[in-house]
């Protein structure tokens, strides 16, 4: 596939452990997150990685999705200690 393996390690998934090389629909990584489906589709416009299989349906890892949240998101802390 001209180089573009996935970067995903069953052993250091800063998320949930054994299911780091699943791909997920929408409906999951929107319910994963805490959003609705469409929130999705409009992240996805902004540039969440996905994988694209056929035209009407992407997988999204959890890894990558995490990674891309990390560093194009910004974090606000609710009812932190002052």
């Amino acid at each position: 596939m001209g180089g573009m393996e996935p970067n995903v390690s069953a052993t250091n998934s800063p998320l949930a452990p054994g299911l780091a090389g699943r791909l997920f629909n929408k409906a999951e990584v929107a319910q994963f997150l805490g959003v609705t489906p469409r929130t999705i589709e409009n992240l996805t416009r902004r540039g969440l990685p996905h994988y694209k299989l056929g035209s009407r349906r992407n997988r999204f890892d959890q890894v990558s999705v995490r990674a891309w949240l990390d560093r194009f998101c910004k974090v606000t802390v609710v009812g932190g200690a002052e």
